[in-house]
C-alpha cells in the first residue's frame, strides 16, 4: 500500500492490546500525535484475521494476551505476512527469559511504560524500514537499477529471503522481518572467476 493510498498517513498500525488504558495511550500517541492510522483490537484471533486480509505497515502487540502469548501470535504473523514488522510491548524486565527469547523474533521490544516520543520514533523507523524493504522486493530487477553500484554483502543472523533476476544483476536480500535489507551486484555466471 502506498502513502497516497492511505490518504497521506505515515503508516497503518495494527494494535493488539487487551489493557484498555494502554490501548488508549497507544492510539492517542500514534493516532493523534503521530498521525498514524491505528486499528485496535484486544483479541489476537481478530488481529490474525485482520493481518491476513489487509495490508499493515506494522503490528504493535502486547506480550501477554488473552488466549495466546505474544510469542505464539508472532509465529503466526510471520507465516501470514513474513515481511511485516512487529514490535512487542511488555512490562517484563528486559533480562527476563521470556523477553530474551523474543529478541530474535520481534523487530523491536519496547519496555512499559513507553514514553510517547520513544513510541513514535520506534514506530516511524519500523514503518519506514518495512516500506523500503517491500518496495525493494517488489521491484522488477530484470533491468539495471540506476545509481546502484558496489559489491558489498552483509549477512544477518536472521534467515534470509532473496530475489535474483536473470543470470546476473541485482540481488536483493531482506530478513523476513523486512527491517533489514541489503543489495549486492552479482556478475553473470560467465564473469565469476
Amino acid at each position: 500500500m502506498t502513502d497516497s493510498a492511505q490518504g497521506g498517513s505515515p503508516g497503518r498500525i495494527l494494535l493488539i492490546e487487551d489493557d484498555p488504558v494502554a490501548a488508549h495511550f497507544a492510539m492517542h500517541v500514534l493516532g493523534k500525535r503521530g498521525g498514524f492510522d491505528v486499528r485496535h483490537t484486544p483479541d489476537p484471533a481478530v488481529a490474525l484475521r485482520l493481518a491476513g486480509s489487509q495490508t499493515w505497515d506494522l503490528v504493535l502487540t502486547d506480550m501477554e494476551l488473552p488466549g495466546m502469548t505474544g510469542r505464539e501470535l508472532l509465529a503466526v504473523l510471520r507465516k501470514l505476512a513474513p515481511g511485516m514488522p512487529v514490535a512487542v510491548i511488555t512490562a517484563h524486565e528486559p533480562s527476563a527469559a521470556v523477553v530474551q527469547s523474543l529478541r530474535d523474533e520481534a523487530d523491536e521490544i519496547l519496555q512499559k511504560p513507553v514514553r510517547p516520543d520513544q513510541l513514535i520514533a520506534t514506530v516511524t523507523s519500523l514503518v519506514a524500514h518495512g516500506r523500503a524493504a517491500r518496495r525493494l522486493l517488489s521491484r522488477d530487477f530484470s533491468s539495471p537499477v540506476p545509481g546502484l553500484t558496489g559489491d558489498g554483502f552483509q549477512i544477518s543472523q536472521h534467515p534470509l529471503v532473496a530475489h535474483r533476476a536473470g543470470a546476473g544483476g541485482l540481488l536483493a536480500v531482506a530478513s523476513p522481518s523486512a527491517v533489514s535489507c541489503w543489495v549486492m551486484i552479482v556478475p553473470p555466471a560467465a564473469e565469476v572467476g
